[in-house]
């Protein structure tokens, strides 16, 4: 039997001298006490950095000093987007793809080619109105990424994201792909791991950002088109970094789906109130026919703020679901909504002094 156990100075197996020797690892050995000044033993593909979870998610990774590489098909190097995701690694360990063609299956095979971790989180928000659009993102390209990961042998976890909601019934045409996009996934690579998250919160999130900006643009207000009565279980970004990470250091999560939420369920109008509190201002909510709403974001162009799918997402309960692994079975302990929120809303609170001329 060949020996094995030629280790790096630090001790540990060299993953260059295993491959050398035509042994290919079955399972991720991470070493996650050195922070960046280390090697973890991660050489992670991140599809989708450049949106709103992509950092979070790197920076959980590169802090241990993993090795990232983030595709993207922005034009612009330096757009912020695309920016902070260098600063999600040390020095030399966090790389940039450029002009990244998802639709080319022979560059999704390059980009993972050194890698022993892919994770996929491309999701429809900005640009996106019609079927063709979701079922390309939610279904087109995680089959492709899946298909590269099943070629190439190094790929020893697949963690993709999809939603809490996710179903093919459901009303909304981001939910409804979701579902068909997880069960291509599954049919390729059956050791993925599937990560429901119910709504995330955080920095340039789409959530409560998407609450603020529509209260200043409509003067204070906020327009609803249903009751409220729509459940919300709002999960902190950092958690989900860390989900991700013990998801990768457990052995036992391949081939598995994990709905992961917050430690509170509210409705959306609690939500909105709870807002306002900490803000200190007035909730006030405008009431919109939903055939209104809907005849009006068919008649403009797909705006991140209103569009048809958040109209169709605001009366459905996102939470999770009864009976499914949770946040729980991948030992994180979520932090509150309101704890964590307060801090990213701070700059949006009215002072205490002006509170009575802000409400009169």
């Amino acid at each position: 039997m060949k020996n094995l156990s030629k280790a790096t100075p630090n001790g540990r197996i060299g993953l260059t001298h295993l491959f050398k020797r035509g042994y290919i690892p079955q399972r991720l050995h991470i070493y996650d006490r050195g922070h960046r000044n280390s090697i973890s033993g991660i050489r992670a593909t991140i599809f989708g950095g450049t949106g709103f979870l992509g950092p979070f998610v790197g920076a959980t990774l590169g802090y241990m000093s993993s090795d990232l590489i983030f595709p993207h098909n922005h034009q612009n190097p330096f757009d912020d987007d695309v920016k902070e995701l260098k600063l999600c690694a040390n020095l030399g360990q966090s790389y940039l793809v450029r002009h990244m063609n998802f639709d080319d299956q022979k560059m999704i095979d390059r980009v993972i080619a050194n890698s022993n971790v892919v994770v996929n989180l491309i999701g429809p928000r900005k640009r996106i109105k019609y079927r063709k659009d979701f079922e390309h993102i939610n279904i087109e390209i995680p089959r492709r990424i899946a298909q590269a990961a099943k070629r190439n042998p190094r790929i020893i976890r697949l963690i993709h994201f999809s939603a809490c909601g996710a179903a093919p019934d459901s009303p909304s045409l981001d939910l409804q792909t979701k579902y068909y996009g997880e069960q291509e996934v599954k049919s390729i690579f059956p050791n993925v791991t599937i990560i429901r998250p119910t709504t995330i919160y955080g920095p340039y999130d789409y959530f409560v950002r998407h609450i603020m900006t529509q209260r200043e643009f409509f003067y204070n207000f906020i327009p609803v088109t249903d009751d409220c009565s729509a459940k919300r279980q709002p999960i902190w970004a950092n958690d989900v970094g860390l989900c991700v990470l013990n998801a990768l250091k457990l052995h036992e999560t391949r081939g598995k789906t994990y709905e992961i939420g917050g430690p509170n369920v509210y409705t959306m109008l609690e939500v909105y109130e709870l807002l306002h509190n900490l803000t200190r201002r007035e909730c006030k909510l405008a009431y919109v026919p939903k055939k209104w709403a809907m005849k009006f974001a068919e008649s403009i162009y797909n705006w991140e703020f209103f569009n048809l799918d958040s109209i169709v997402k605001h009366e459905l309960d996102l939470v999770v679901s009864p009976g499914a692994n949770t946040i729980d079975d991948l030992f994180v302990k979520p932090v509150s909504f309101p704890q964590a929120v307060e801090r990213q809303i701070r700059d949006a609170k009215v002072p205490e002094t002006n509170q009575d001329e802000i409400l009169t």
